[in-house]
């Protein structure tokens, strides 16, 4: 029997170098944590375990909103309308964008099944940081956890996907034991490519949501000083075309198919700001799947897990 392990990077504003722009943060991120109470209670209803893998400076701490204001624009230095783009949030707005409320912290940290993970304390991209650097963030986020009362998590998710074996040696000595990985061939690369090929993988990946494109592709087992799950279907929300949507739940069941005659797991991960421009709509689709996956596990041919329940 083959496991279904379900994960979300939930990062809000802190994960958003490259959309900065005041229309997508106001039509997407700032209704994140509306749509995790939405996905939460999908969860809880169907009993689906999943992983949430959260940035630490989003938990619930000591820093008011104009000090988080104040880390993310140095965060995004780089770009020159990221003091416009946030300029424009009122402070509740802004609240939205730099921190999960309590009470849903408290949800996925008190439902059963609902797995707190690490999505490193400053959505840290490992290609553009040292060791020291990496080993400063695993401090800070013990940290963090400390003042929102919890304890530090087993589970990681780095951003993009960006595993090294340097950064995975010192996620084992901070208490990590399973990370979440990318396929590894070209088309999951998380190297820097060039400009030309870095659009030509944006397109084929997008494809892959839809049609079998990763599977033209060869790939290999990496091995890790800790357990590793190789997240293999990314769920796109609401694409806006019903159609669509819908090639892209047959895409998954494909999928599903073709893993169960493998036996490989199917690992599906998405990001909660990808609900937020229509919610609603995002949610029928999130639940369209949950209801098939729930329709398999009933019948003996997949169990669910998060991903600490597969270390255990």
């Amino acid at each position: 029997m083959i496991d279904f392990v379900l994960s979300f990077d939930y990062e809000l504003g802190w994960g958003l170098f490259d959309k900065v722009d005041p229309s997508y943060l106001s039509r997407n991120v700032v209704n994140s944590n509306k749509a995790v109470g939405e996905l939460l209670q999908e969860n809880e209803r169907l009993e689906v375990p999943a992983t949430w893998a959260i940035v630490g400076l989003m938990l619930p701490g000591p820093l008011d909103t104009n000090a988080r204001l104040a880390l993310l624009d140095a965060k995004f230095r780089r770009s020159k309308s990221a003091s416009v783009a946030f300029a424009r949030f009122d402070n509740t707005e802004a609240c939205e964008l730099l921190t999960v409320p309590p009470e849903l912290f408290a949800r996925i940290t008190g439902t059963p099944g609902q797995e707190f993970a690490s999505h490193t304390f400053s959505h840290l991209y490992l290609l553009e940081a040292d060791a020291q650097a990496l080993a400063e963030d695993f401090r800070l986020m013990a940290e963090a956890c400390a003042c929102a009362g919890v304890q530090p998590p087993r589970s990681l998710v780095m951003p993009k996907n960006q595993v090294t074996i340097e950064a995975v040696e010192c996620a084992a000595r901070n208490g990590i034991r399973i990370i979440r990985i990318n396929a590894d061939n070209w088309l999951y690369s998380t190297r820097q490519h060039g400009a030309l090929e870095a659009r030509i993988v944006r397109v084929l990946r997008y494809l892959d949501a839809f049609l079998p494109v990763c599977e033209l592709f060869g790939g290999r087992e990496r091995l890790y000083g800790v357990a590793a799950t190789e997240g293999n279907f990314f769920f796109r929300p609401d694409t806006g075309l019903v159609l669509l949507d819908y090639l892209h739940y047959l895409r998954f069941r494909m999928l599903v198919t073709a893993c169960r005659w493998r036996r490989r797991d199917v690992h599906m991960w998405t990001h909660p700001h990808n609900f937020g421009r229509n919610i609603e709509r995002s949610v029928r689709n999130y639940r369209r799947i949950l209801k098939y996956v729930a329709k398999l596990r009933s019948s003996g041919k997949l169990a669910m897990k998060n991903m600490g329940q597969l270390i255990e």
